[in-house]
């Protein structure tokens, strides 16, 4: 499982996780859950999303993979 961990100075601000699904594929399936904890002096809303990331190339960077976790989070409080 894949953790990030976002934090201002040390006061966390956002956590994801994806978990492969797939059994390691090298095509990979990923369920996601994201969460911002809400900060007010930073204007930080709470937020709370769940997806699916789907055909992920497994062998491909770390970021690539951050990049679409942030796209789904970022879809969904758009969606809202």
């Amino acid at each position: 499982m894949l953790t990030i961990t976002v934090s201002v100075g040390d006061r966390v601000v956002a956590k994801a996780t994806a978990g492969n699904v797939s059994n390691l594929a090298d095509i990979s399936d990923y369920e996601v859950r994201t969460v911002e904890q809400g900060y007010a002096p930073l204007q930080i809303p709470y937020s709370h999303t769940e997806g699916k990331i789907l055909g992920h190339q497994r062998s491909s960077s770390v970021w690539s993979l951050v990049g679409k976790i942030a796209e789904l989070a970022l879809k969904e409080e758009s969606d809202v």
